[in-house]
């Protein structure tokens, strides 16, 4: 089909012309949330993650694999006190392990409580019937915990 003038493209020209790089915003705004990502004085990026874990070895693998990236790890001890942080504090992201019915109970009480604003991230094994179990529940990814030599893979 031939488009006709109105609905034909303007050049690359004209469009850098009314796109000047100087003008455009330089923040990246994050995924499902809306909330532009945050940049300390030397530019780069700074992610907060609340997190909540069942198990230490979890908590080191998962802990060591994203502040290598330069995300803040905000670890809870308690379902109570990591919901009420994932929707009231200032967190990128939430992660929680997948263990026996604490991922269920935690996202049962964010329900309850109301959404939270961030996306949700279990951590697993990676078995598929936890992927389907989490995704049933509403997570937004799930990423997996592997041995030493590759801590986390997503």
């Amino acid at each position: 089909m031939k488009r006709t003038d109105a609905t034909a493209r303007p050049p690359r020209q004209a469009f850098a012309a009314a796109h000047p790089p100087w003008a455009q915003d330089t923040t990246m705004p994050l995924p499902r949330t809306g909330t532009p990502a945050r940049h300390d004085a030397a530019g780069h990026c700074s992610i907060r993650a609340a997190a909540l874990f069942a198990h230490r070895w979890t908590e080191g693998a998962v802990t060591a694999a994203l502040t290598r990236e330069g995300i803040q790890i905000h670890t809870f001890r308690g379902a109570a006190e990591w919901v009420a942080a994932v929707q009231t504090a200032d967190f990128d992201v939430a992660l929680i392990e997948d263990h026996g019915h604490q991922l269920a109970t935690c996202l049962a009480m964010l329900r309850f409580r109301g959404t939270a604003c961030v996306p949700i991230v279990a951590v697993g094994s990676g078995s598929a019937e936890q992927f389907s179990a989490a995704l049933r529940l509403g997570v937004a990814d799930y990423a997996i915990a592997g041995d030493a030599g590759q801590a986390l893979v997503n």
